[in-house]
């Protein structure tokens, strides 16, 4: 047999050998080393065909037989050794070292040719990086120099990375060195495919662990290559209604998502190939392969997936949330109205109390009169009898009066609500009427000893009122002004001129209203004294009314007020004329027996001497 015959049957053989032995360590990830093999294979390759053109010397002349010994010898010496690491059997070294013995006696007998040596060049770069990293990260192995010039710069390199593994067989390193560079070649062969093995099956289990979180997560999990869906963990599947990975494996993504949503969604997954980062949870809608739209949170990160740049997309079904964000929202709502509906019993309470009670006294008071009148004393003469019999009557009017206010005030709030209270506005002249309106009072005043001001920084000022709605204001304000001003108090009735708006101020240095009680002076049946023993009597209907009556002349009325100091109401009326009527500037709004007859009214809780 020639030495090229030899040369080719040694080639063969040897590359069997390592690709069988690759086969057999890592059949379940024969891709993940493919590179590995092309490097050992182009390496060999490379160094047999220097051999064949003659530029390397020639390998010695031997038998086949022995060629095939030394074969077995070497599958023996890898396959041992991977044994031993993975399970630490002490008998195989003794297996592994006779063998080393035979191999070197047959070496010696036969002169067989170093091959082991070619099986190394598979692992050149590894081995060589992985003593880089080791000689970096390790500073308690200085003699680097030496190990290199003795040959030992990869046997020093594995003892570094594997120096846990030896440090209890420091032994076994002795002979290890002792036999080189067999035994070194393919302990260092076998080192590696067990390190490599041993990563493997942490990377597979690690791999097993995240893979039954991705699939016990009840959130939907995907990861999206392309625009099409890879991989969906079965919270996806359930979500989209599909019953096994195949209805949605090689979909495009588009097909799952709401047309609404879509052109959103295109420009997230690009904005996140620009960014490379996690973009955060958004509320968007999908549809399942049966198309029923469903609301979910869904956020996308990017992520590598089988060596490949991919799209990790998570959806969370936020059905239950929406509803229970509805239900709590419901309960809200019904929760403020109860407290409102709460509110109104109370104010009705309040008001039927307050009713009664100004109902009740006015009535009280007009029997009494009349129990008096019927009692006929003989013992008085003709003129006493006279002048308490008139004074007897005008009580009686004006506690019919306070009850007609009352029932005017019912029925004035009760129209307004539904609608049916309208203005009826003409052009006057503003400053006339609330002019005669102030002097109209002057006698109630005197009677508590109050002054009374009307000032104004114009003398005319026409604009479109309704004249009755006017008169109803400017009497309650002042009533209120006289009631809860004390004896030798002072009260201002002042007009400016606001070019837009006319300004009407009621001002006085009465008892004033306490600063938490400003907000509710405007609002229906609330009082600041809402006893029944309160000092003046009021149904809290007032105010109340006189803000609509202003809003309805699309004017605002304001408060402001120092306890014990005085109150001041500001109401602001915009200029605006009808055209189509004409000025009437004779209605100076006289005082006449009408007009007398309201002031009675609106004054009847007003006892004058």
């Amino acid at each position: 047999m020639n030495s090229k015959s030899l040369m080719v049957i040694s080639s063969i053989g040897s590359g069997l050998i390592i690709f069988f032995v690759f086969i057999f360590l890592f059949h379940k990830d024969k891709e993940k080393y493919l590179g590995i093999i092309a490097l050992g294979w182009g390496v060999f390759i490379i160094q047999r065909l220097l051999r064949f053109l003659g530029i390397l010397k020639s390998i010695e002349t031997f038998s086949f037989s022995a060629y095939v010994l030394y074969l077995v010898l070497i599958f023996l010496f890898i396959y041992g050794i991977h044994l031993f690491i993975r399970k630490p059997v002490k008998k195989w070294w003794v297996v592994v070292l006779g063998i080393c013995i035979v191999y070197k006696s047959l070496d010696n007998i036969i002169n067989l040719p170093n091959i082991i040596g070619d099986i190394i060049y598979i692992f050149p770069s590894i081995i060589l990086v992985w003593n880089g990293i080791n000689v970096i990260k390790s500073k308690k192995y200085m003699g680097i120099g030496r190990h290199i010039v003795g040959g030992d710069f990869i046997f020093w390199g594995i003892q570094l990375i594997f120096f846990s593994f030896f440090k209890n067989k420091v032994w076994f390193i002795t002979i290890a060195k002792f036999i080189y560079p067999l035994i070194f070649n393919v302990l260092a062969f076998g080192i590696l495919i067990s390190y490599f093995e041993t990563i493997l099956k942490r990377l597979e289990k690690s791999e097993e662990r995240y893979k039954m979180l991705v699939e016990i997560c009840p959130d939907a999990i995907g990861v999206v290559m392309n625009n099409e869906i890879v991989f969906a963990n079965n919270a996806s599947l359930r979500l989209l209604k599909a019953d096994n990975m195949e209805q949605v494996k090689g979909h495009k993504i588009k097909k799952f998502l709401h047309p609404d949503f879509l052109k959103n969604e295109e420009e997230r997954f690009e904005k996140l190939f620009v960014t490379s980062e996690a973009l955060k949870p958004k509320e968007i809608k999908l549809k399942t392969l049966e198309g029923i739209e469903i609301e979910v949170e869904s956020a996308i990160a990017p992520i590598a997936y089988n060596n490949r740049r991919g799209v990790l997309f998570v959806a969370r079904d936020i059905a239950e949330r929406k509803k229970s964000e509805s239900l709590k929202k419901r309960i809200e709502e019904k929760t403020i109205l109860l407290e409102k509906i709460e509110e109104l019993e109370k104010l009705r309470n309040e008001f039927f109390a307050n009713i009664s009670h100004d109902l009740r006294t006015p009535l009280n008071i007009i029997l009494g009169t009349i129990q008096l009148i019927e009692m006929n004393n003989t013992n008085i003469s003709v003129e006493n009898k006279y002048l308490k019999e008139k004074k007897r009557i005008k009580t009686i009017k004006q506690n019919c009066y306070r009850l007609l206010r009352l029932v005017n005030n019912l029925i004035d709030i009760t129209k307004i609500d539904a609608g049916f209270y309208k203005t009826n506005l003409q052009n006057c002249n503003i400053v006339n009427v609330i002019e005669n309106i102030t002097l109209s009072v002057v006698d109630y005043t005197k009677n508590k000893d109050i002054s009374l001001v009307f000032d104004t920084d114009i003398e005319e000022k026409i604009i479109a009122c309704d004249l009755d709605k006017i008169e109803r204001i400017m009497m309650n304000l002042l009533s209120n002004a006289i009631k809860f001003t004390r004896e030798k108090g002072s009260i201002l009735v002042k007009i400016k001129d606001d070019i837009d708006n006319i300004t009407i101020i009621v001002k006085d240095n009465g008892i004033g209203i306490p600063e938490e009680k400003k907000e509710i002076v405007f609002e229906r049946f609330k009082q600041v004294e809402n006893t029944l023993s309160r000092s003046c009597e009021g149904s809290g209907i007032g105010l109340s009314l006189v803000k609509s009556l202003v809003e309805m002349h699309g004017g605002t009325i304001s408060v402001e007020s120092e306890l014990l100091k005085g109150t001041e109401f500001i109401i602001k009326l915009p200029v605006q004329i009808i055209p189509e009527k004409e000025i009437e500037k004779d209605n100076n709004f006289s005082i006449n027996q009408t007009l007398i007859e309201r002031i009675s009214i609106e004054f009847s809780d007003i006892y004058s001497a």
